[in-house]
């Protein structure tokens, strides 16, 4: 084969090779765009209202010699109002602090709820679902306790009967472990 043979074979190999490149490109693109999307929508905004309910979980045991509120609300109830008379100011904060708890973590359910798809970790996929019925069942008996139905809460009050399970440890380490992955993948280290 002569020179002039191998210009159009050449010509179609570099053009082969240039959309193949163009084409991985674009995914690699699309795929940087996915995981952005992942950590901006949901991670991070995530990871930000665990740092708010806990900052108000916090704010709200540190006049207490309580160690949990998910611990039998209604006890917790009676325990942070023993020594308060029914018009004190702080029974009102009180009830509004635990409402923008109950309203945090209700945000909160709602991003795992739309978002647990994209989590490939098992691990924190499980400690996500783990936590969305934290967070469900914490409302729940404190929307009983708050607002009592008599009917609804009879039989189940007392410092044994209305618990919640705890916030499930390591989700702060898995979840900050899935962010900086995240961010080292799309370039933001």
């Amino acid at each position: 084969m002569k020179l002039k043979d191998w210009i159009p074979i050449s010509i179609s190999v570099v053009a082969l090779g240039f959309s193949v490149f163009i084409w991985w490109s674009a995914q690699n693109e699309a795929e940087r765009t996915r995981e952005r999307e992942y950590l901006v929508d949901f991670l991070r905004p995530l990871k930000s209202i665990l740092y708010i309910t806990r900052d108000m979980h916090q704010s709200l045991l540190s006049d207490t010699n309580l160690k949990k509120l998910e611990y039998a609300p209604d006890y917790v109830h009676r325990e942070l109002h023993k020594d308060m008379k029914p018009d004190d100011p702080r029974r009102v904060l009180w009830r509004v602090e635990i409402a923008r708890l109950m309203n945090e973590n209700e945000k909160a359910v709602e991003l795992v709820e739309r978002h647990i798809g994209r989590v490939e970790n098992t691990e924190l996929r499980n400690l996500l679902e783990k936590f969305k019925m934290h967070a469900l069942d914490w409302q729940e008996m404190w929307r009983a306790i708050l607002n009592p139905d008599p009917e609804l809460v009879s039989g189940y009050t007392g410092r044994d009967r209305l618990k919640t399970d705890p916030f499930p440890a390591g989700l702060d380490e898995l979840l900050d472990s899935e962010i900086a992955r995240v961010e080292a993948l799309i370039g933001l280290e």
